[in-house]
C-alpha cells in the first residue's frame, strides 16, 4: 500500500536534504532507495499523523527516515481514530 503520493514524497525529501529525519541519526539515504529496507541507504516516508481512515498526504505529515530508525518510530505510531 502506497501511503504517500509522488508530489509528497518528494517535498519531504528535499525537507530532509536527503537523510533521515528521526531524532540523532541524519543518515544519507538514497532517492532510488524507497521502500528498499534491505539496502543501506533504504528509506520510507512515515506518517507523522496517522488516522484510522485515510493518509493526511500532505509534506507536514511524512518523515524521512532509514530502515534502521524506521522500525522503532512504528512501534511508537499513534493512531487517531474519527468518532
Amino acid at each position: 500500500m502506497k501511503l504517500f503520493s509522488e508530489r509528497t514524497l518528494k517535498k519531504a525529501w528535499e525537507r530532509a536534504g536527503g537523510c533521515c529525519e528521526a531524532p540523532g541519526c541524519r543518515r544519507p539515504l538514497h532517492w532510488d532507495h524507497h521502500g528498499q529496507l534491505h539496502l543501506p541507504q533504504g528509506w520510507l516516508g512515515l506518517q507523522r499523523v496517522a488516522l484510522a481512515d485515510r493518509v493526511l498526504d500532505i509534506p507536514a505529515n511524512c518523515q524521512v527516515v532509514c530502515r534502521d530508525c524506521q522500525q522503532v518510530l512504528l512501534e511508537n505510531c499513534l493512531v487517531l481514530e474519527g468518532r
